[in-house]
């Protein structure tokens, strides 16, 4: 489906994710070196990120992949599926999932990937679409994992909840 709406996505789309991007990095600083971006889209993250931190953008759609257009350096864009992710293991501790989770079928599978390369004390910064949620079905999900909610966000006028997670090995 975004592969062939890849072209209009920034159009429709640039100032909503921008809007939310600016309030989760505003409850945290990011501090960490690296971070991914599962289901990245157009990259619209990486605008809002330091150049010095490397950036992991992650998603199933290479025609969003390849609407990206900033800078490369400290850039990796990955085409790939979120069920399935090609990381090491325990390599990352800054992980977002921005307007995905709607898209997401089996919620363990994902939840186990994001477990696998995520080390102890990773922050999980996710939007969830309140009309959709079922926010204590989700934590508990996470929670069995070790992911702790830490700051639940809900602004006026934003159609999703931002949620930040804490893994507690």
């Amino acid at each position: 489906m975004y592969d062939e709406t890849s072209y209009r996505y920034n159009n429709r789309y640039l100032e909503i994710q921008s809007e939310k991007i600016k309030y989760l990095l505003k409850e945290f600083r990011l501090n960490s070196k690296m971070l991914v971006d599962l289901g990245c889209g157009t990259c619209i993250l990486r605008s809002f990120i330091r150049e010095d931190i490397y950036y992991i953008g992650i998603d199933l759609s290479i025609n969003m992949l390849k609407e990206y257009k900033g800078f490369k350096k400290n850039t990796s864009l990955i085409q790939a599926d979120i069920e399935h992710l090609p990381l090491k293991k325990d390599s990352l501790n800054t992980i977002f999932l921005l307007t995905v989770i709607q898209n997401l079928t089996k919620i363990q599978s994902w939840i186990k990937e994001i477990d696998q390369i995520s080390k102890n004390q990773s922050l999980l910064f996710i939007s969830l679409l309140k009309k959709d949620e079922n926010l204590s079905d989700f934590k508990e999900n996470l929670k069995k994992n070790m992911f702790v909610l830490q700051k639940k966000l809900d602004i006026k006028g934003l159609e999703d909840y931002l949620l930040i997670f804490k893994k507690i090995n």
